[in-house]
């Protein structure tokens, strides 16, 4: 939604929503959001001051009534207070049919789940609720967000640490819509936002050319490292993340398709944050019976 985070930067924090009900609680919650994730620009006290917990968005008390702030091609979404001060963007995504709009709201979900397991913390957090009778995705507010359309060429240079942890994401959700409308930017730090329409079709034989293409930097792949530095706890966690995605709303198939496709594109990485299309490959091809060729590889 490409003009999400422009309106909701120039809102008061005055309207905002009824009661609300509780969607799910048998959803699994994390209970620290970023675990400790690495920040470059802001420290860790700032970013965990920055991101509120899931349990929040879950359980708060909406305030005051739903303000919209943009009928995009999927429906309507509505900028939302909690008590506290907490706010959220809910998206309903009315214009889709079911069930294909449940997994939608799920994907919403699912792409925060994903960076929260990568440890990037670039993805706001995300949950699955009721508001007003209705179900939706509820991803928290950041508060003096611009969109990228705003951001300089130079700004973004100095985010490039972020933007290559999206750039993995991306890749992991197989997301086709980055433009300059789904990312946020806020205080030299980026954000992705609206990742509802990726994993469709998502396939492990899908091959990732664009991590191919340009090495992370040391510390992007320093936290894919530590991500994979247990492997069987690695492996563990990966079940874990199966199981959470299951229960934000991800058919059993796309979940387990997608953990390994995480599995892969996080195996693949080397220490210098050089990406080995080869390796990836032979994650879920071993003896090349496809016949991908070496220039294809690289």
């Amino acid at each position: 939604m490409a003009l999400e985070a422009e309106q909701l930067s120039t809102m008061s924090d005055a309207e905002i929503r009824d009661s609300a009900v509780i969607e799910n609680d048998e959803i699994e919650i994390q209970s620290q959001l970023h675990n400790g994730a690495e920040a470059v620009q802001e420290s860790p006290v700032e970013q965990q001051q920055l991101f509120v917990q899931e349990r929040d968005l879950l359980d708060g008390k909406v305030v005051g009534e739903p303000q919209r702030i943009e009928q995009g091609i999927n429906g309507k979404a509505s900028v939302v207070e909690l008590e506290g001060g907490v706010r959220g963007v809910f998206k309903t995504y009315e214009t889709v049919d079911e069930p294909a709009r449940q997994t939608v709201i799920a994907r919403e979900r699912a792409a925060f789940l994903v960076d929260n397991f990568l440890g990037f913390g670039r993805v706001p957090p995300t949950v699955i609720r009721e508001v007003g009778g209705k179900k939706g995705s509820f991803q928290q507010f950041i508060p003096d967000a611009r969109t990228f359309h705003k951001v300089s060429a130079a700004e973004r240079e100095g985010m490039q640490s972020d933007l290559e942890a999206i750039r993995v994401l991306d890749a992991v959700i197989t997301n086709k819509d980055d433009n300059d409308g789904n990312f946020l930017a806020r205080e030299g730090r980026a954000y992705a936002i609206d990742r509802g329409t990726s994993m469709y079709e998502i396939d492990q034989k899908s091959l990732p050319y664009a991590l191919g293409k340009k090495s992370i930097s040391p510390e992007t792949a320093h936290k894919i490292m530590s991500v994979r530095e247990n492997i069987q706890e690695f492996e563990t966690q990966l079940h874990a993340l199966e199981a959470q995605l299951q229960g934000a709303g991800l058919p059993a198939e796309t979940a387990v398709t997608l953990s390994a496709r995480l599995k892969a594109i996080v195996g693949a990485y080397d220490e210098t944050g050089r990406f080995d299309m080869h390796r990836y490959v032979e994650s879920f091809d071993p003896d090349n019976k496809l016949k991908l060729k070496d220039d294809i590889l690289s």
